[in-house]
């Protein structure tokens, strides 16, 4: 998946931090692993990831606007239909001799034409795109957007007009739940509103919004790809997985009021969001799925759903531990120490 390969990207440059010991006691004296930068994401390549295996998110830390991109990992169009490559075992058997005899064009030709579809266009495709809009023109001041590697956990934090805020997001394979905690440190909260979209397909729209519950948006759609090809020849696909994207708000104080499929949240000093999506590729009844599992969260505070998460995750993050050295440039914003090795500095 996308978070695994962006994180072994980052790890090569050798952005992970370490665990010291004293030699007196063998005490271990954990250093964070952070991956961290001072300003928001412009692009999705600089979001931080999250994700449990099956679903997941990409953060963008936005300060007016809040965009975290949602994954699932069965969002795909069309079904089992195509028909099987002509390509034989003794056809596999002539390409490797022809690349073991260095005519490596007439092998790449005849895997082309024995064992693709030539150009195809069929794509995993998103999700969908939580937007948390808030209040404009605040003064934004000490920000910091931070990917936790040791709890699999994304914080963004920084102080506008002179209150702090603090969002942190996980993905907990626990509970099957992606996770968001809000919080405002000012007297009277923050007003706020959650909307869930998905692009359109080539001017199709993809999926249909409303609120099921006062606390809840509905996102339900099946994923199509109008733009597909196949044998290097346009191929709409008009059907695919059917979903639901289920959001539920939960708060400690204020008013929750919907609003044309959003959410309309004012005066909140902390909100828990829960993320849940299934999909008709696993359960013919996907939606009862997403109920069961909202349901299951009921009585269980964020906390705990937090610890319960990163004790899950540390059972295979702590299997392996890697030194490279000391610390001094953990102070550093990480896009700042790559440029730095971009200008010849070693880090």
């Amino acid at each position: 998946m996308i978070f695994k390969k962006t994180f072994l990207f980052l790890l090569a440059y050798g952005l992970i931090t370490v665990f010291s010991c004293t030699s007196e006691k063998e005490e271990v004296i954990e250093q964070e692993n952070l991956i961290w930068y001072a300003q928001p994401a412009t692009t999705w390549m600089q979001a931080l990831p999250i994700g449990n295996g099956r679903l997941g998110a990409m953060v963008f830390g936005g300060t007016d606007t809040e965009r975290i991109q949602l994954n699932e990992d069965s969002m795909w169009a069309g079904g089992p239909d195509w028909p099987a490559t002509k390509g034989t075992p003794k056809d596999l058997k002539e390409i490797r001799q022809l690349i073991k005899n260095d005519a490596v064009h007439q092998a790449d030709k005849e895997i082309v034409e024995k064992f693709s579809f030539k150009t195809v266009l069929r794509s995993h495709q998103t999700m969908g795109d939580l937007f948390i809009n808030f209040p404009k023109n605040r003064t934004i001041e000490n920000y910091k957007r931070s990917l936790s590697l040791d709890k699999a956990l994304v914080t963004t934090s920084y102080v506008a007009n002179g209150a702090k805020f603090t969002e942190k997001v996980f993905s907990s394979a626990v509970e099957d739940v992606l996770v968001i905690q809000l919080s405002a440190e000012n007297k009277n909260g923050i007003d706020f509103n959650l909307k869930l979209s998905r692009p359109e397909d080539h001017g199709h729209p993809t999926v249909t919004i409303s609120n099921p519950k006062k606390d809840e948006i509905s996102m339900t759609g099946m994923v199509t790809q109008f733009g597909g090809k196949r044998e290097s020849k346009p191929y709409p696909i008009d059907f695919g997985v059917k979903f639901e994207t289920r959001l539920k708000v939960k708060i400690n104080q204020g008013t929750v009021e919907t609003n044309n499929g959003a959410l309309e949240l004012k005066n909140v000093k902390e909100a828990t969001i829960y993320i849940v999506g299934n999909t008709s590729f696993y359960h013919q009844n996907f939606k009862e799925v997403n109920t069961k599992t909202l349901e299951n969260l009921k009585n269980k505070a964020f906390q705990t759903i937090l610890d319960n998460h990163i004790a899950d995750y540390q059972k295979l993050y702590n299997r392996v531990q890697l030194d490279l050295g000391g610390q001094a440039l953990d102070s550093i914003a990480t896009d700042k120490r790559l440029q730095r090795i971009k200008n010849g500095n070693v880090d």
